[in-house]
């Protein structure tokens, strides 16, 4: 084979190789993975505070 041919091949290649890595990219960015979803579970006090609880418990 001679130069020529050679470097279009090599050029074809190359140009191949972009296009799946952009297609690679953009699939990734469209289709991000899901992340673990996690529950928020509070214990406020009377006023919506971190602080102020009830010391005393009464039944009924």
């Amino acid at each position: 084979m001679d130069k020529e041919k050679i470097n279009k091949v090599l050029t074809g290649f190359l140009l191949l190789i972009l296009i799946i890595s952009i297609m690679g990219v953009v699939y990734i960015i469209k289709h991000p993975k899901q992340s673990e979803y996690f529950s928020e579970f509070y214990i406020l006090g009377k006023n919506g505070m971190a602080y102020d609880y009830p010391t005393e418990l009464y039944s009924g």
